[in-house]
């Protein structure tokens, strides 16, 4: 039951660091353009299915990130701590295109999200399994 509220925390604490700080769970994939912000991420079509594509791949990139932060934590050098980096994005790829995203969508949707508080609201409470 504590690994599961653990985990529950993760995944809550990911989406609110993802949603607040304006950064994308995936960025180092996107293009190095300095006019990249300028253009509007693509579309995504937000319903219930999409949503619960997003909180289940959102949970499990939570696990993940708890997952190789402690590892990461015992790391010996730099060396090691990119490898499990690359390991823990690799991971979090599948889990991804396992619930059938893709980082540019899950992306897309978290600025979805960022622009509308009904939904970042219920996204969040679903999340949080309310």
């Amino acid at each position: 039951m504590l690994h599961k509220s653990i985990t529950l925390v993760a995944a809550v604490s990911l989406f609110a660091m993802v949603l607040f700080t304006g950064n994308s769970l995936f960025s180092q994939n996107q293009p190095q353009n300095p006019h990249a912000g300028q253009q509007q991420a693509p579309q995504v079509e937000l319903d219930d299915k999409t949503v619960n594509k997003f909180v289940a791949a959102t949970r499990e990139i939570g696990k993940i990130r708890s997952q190789y932060s402690q590892k990461m934590q015992g790391a010996k050098d730099k060396g090691e701590q990119q490898k499990l980096q690359r390991e823990a994005q690799g991971e979090m790829i599948k889990a991804l295109k396992d619930e059938g995203l893709d980082p540019q969508t899950y992306n897309s949707i978290v600025q979805s999200i960022k622009q509308d508080p009904d939904l970042q609201k219920e996204v969040h409470e679903k999340i949080e399994g309310k």
